[in-house]
């Protein structure tokens, strides 16, 4: 009997997650932003979003302009590990750092 409701309790919390996955993918909030807006553990969040989710990479596919400097692909740098970082060095490109930023908040 008590295992019967160990799996009742694992599936209905799997479902729970599953629904706010999909109403998060739905909303174009950031993972943040949603969990604060419906009292969700952003750790938990994590962890059932990289559980129920297919594994994207750890590579995003960024489309940038390089116009005229030679030196771009040392003036940004995204370090994706955990949490997201963005390091900007000098001679980078707005519009590029604009297109990274969009694309990072998107995961």
């Amino acid at each position: 009997m008590e295992e019967k409701s160990r799996a009742a309790e694992r599936a209905e919390k799997r479902r729970f997650w599953e629904d706010h996955l999909r109403s998060w993918k739905a909303s174009d909030l950031t993972q943040a932003k949603y969990c604060r807006e419906h009292a969700l553990n952003v750790h938990n969040f994590v962890y059932w979003k990289k559980r129920l989710l297919p594994d994207r990479g750890s590579l995003v596919e960024v489309p940038i302009r390089l116009g005229m400097r030679a030196s771009f692909p040392a003036a940004i740098s995204v370090v994706i590990g955990g949490y997201y970082r963005i390091e900007i060095h000098d001679g980078f490109d707005p519009c590029s750092l604009e297109q990274v930023i969009r694309i990072v908040s998107g995961l």
